[in-house]
């Protein structure tokens, strides 16, 4: 049976950033690798971003950083299609 998780990643006004996953909800992005860790290896988190235009550098940014920790974590990262 293959393990997954949905994640989504709400960034406002290029600095607040709020991440859910599952039924958590954090008030900021280094929060959420705590809980990141805890899945098994092989876990595929599907990663679904919402922001304006004007934070897009940032969404990017912060999709970097999930991508470096999946690798790091053995988790298999899909981006939902915007």
């Amino acid at each position: 049976m293959e393990a997954w998780a949905e994640l989504a990643i709400i960034v406002f006004n290029h600095q607040q950033v709020r991440p859910h996953i599952a039924q958590y909800e954090f008030g900021a992005l280094n929060q959420l690798w705590p809980k990141l860790a805890q899945l098994p290896s092989g876990t595929r988190v599907r990663y679904d971003a919402e922001y304006q235009p004007q934070d897009r550098v940032h969404a990017e940014r912060i999709l970097s950083e999930l991508s470096h920790f999946a690798e790091e974590h053995g988790l298999e990262l899909e981006r939902v299609p915007q």
